[in-house]
């Protein structure tokens, strides 16, 4: 059985990382259980500043900054949902807190998809082949390093399908390359082995190393897009096959470090 959660006395402070349309939910969470809410953003007229009980002007990618607030107000736990970019500082201020939470090591292991890569299979878990290239002619050289074509083209470090290229043949490496460069902001680009079969999506919440519960989403594509866009819930898997998705998401979290929180995984029923 997974261990309890520790119990937070009313009216204490928690913060939220990020005030937009994807925070407001967890902002409305935490206030139905009587805990003052302090938010960080740097948008002073985002939907979550007006919603909280505390605002505070701040870019959340300024870490140091977003442990000064935490810490003037003296919060007991710090969140923040649906963002990538809020992840730095919501691990910066746990650790700076010691508050439960996800360290930054972990974040970084998880944002980088390159150490994620080095992560899993360190595991001996199932993944495709991904080589770190630093051009397009290392990127053509690659392909034979991850298999043949198709293969994938990705930034280390981008969210939401940014950048992400399907390469078909050798015209199309050098413009999926810019692409995946520009979207990554100076964090390098990935050429990977692709890998077919079914999409699949886990969302998954963590405790002390636990999983605590996840569901299952079958992802819908459409041409042209390499991010879903929609998705089947209820799954219509049967429930052994989901727990199955579900056992692989949670050992991939083991094997990069997640212990707390929620987390997305991304899969393919190969």
């Amino acid at each position: 059985m997974p261990p309890a959660a520790p119990h937070i006395p009313a009216g204490a402070a928690v913060l939220v990382v990020g005030a937009g349309p994807f925070q407001l939910g967890l902002i409305e969470a935490v206030q139905a259980r009587g805990l003052r809410v302090v938010v960080v953003d740097r948008n002073a007229d985002a939907p979550g500043m007006r919603a909280a009980d505390v605002a505070e002007p701040c870019d959340i990618i300024d870490v140091p900054a977003v442990v000064a607030v935490a810490r003037r107000h003296r919060v007991v736990a710090v969140a923040s949902s649906a963002s990538d970019a809020a992840m730095p500082a919501v691990a910066g201020v746990a650790e700076a807190l010691d508050l439960p939470g996800q360290r930054p090591a972990v974040i970084q292991t998880c944002r980088n998809k390159l150490l994620t890569y080095q992560a899993v299979a360190a595991a001996g878990l199932p993944v495709p082949a991904t080589v770190a290239v630093a051009s397009p002619a290392e990127a053509m050289a690659a392909v034979d390093d991850v298999g043949s074509y198709p293969v994938v083209i990705k930034p280390r470090s981008a969210a939401g399908g940014r950048g992400v290229s399907i390469v078909r043949s050798f015209s199309e490496l050098g413009p999926a390359f810019a692409r995946a460069e520009a979207a990554g902001r100076g964090s390098g680009v990935l050429v990977q082995g692709f890998v077919g079969g079914e999409s699949v999506g886990v969302e998954a919440v963590f405790w002390q190393g636990e999983l605590l519960d996840a569901f299952v989403l079958v992802d819908t594509y459409r041409e042209g897009f390499v991010s879903p866009v929609g998705h089947a819930l209820p799954c219509p898997w049967p429930a052994e096959r989901q727990a199955a998705v579900a056992a692989a998401a949670a050992g991939f979290a083991k094997a990069c470090g997640l212990t707390h929180g929620q987390a997305n995984f991304d899969l393919r029923d190969a």
